[in-house]
């Protein structure tokens, strides 16, 4: 996963860093929820949305658990 963010950093640039993009737009939260609903483990998205957007949690983590049950 660290390669391909490191990929999509180099052509998204800014949309790839929390500190200047919304919730909806960072492209790193985006990449991290996908890959932890691929592979079944929220740990490490729910890791990333509390440290960047705390706030945002309580309902981001009922919008993955809905995505992971489809």
């Amino acid at each position: 996963m660290a390669d391909k963010i490191a990929l999509y950093s180099k052509r998204y640039g800014l949309f790839m860093h929390p500190d200047y993009v919304s919730f909806a737009r960072d492209t790193t939260r985006l990449l991290i929820r996908n890959e932890c609903l691929r592979v079944g483990d929220i740990k490490i998205y729910q890791d990333y949305v509390a440290s960047h957007y705390p706030e945002d949690l309580p309902w981001e983590m009922k919008q993955y658990q809905e995505a992971s049950r489809l």
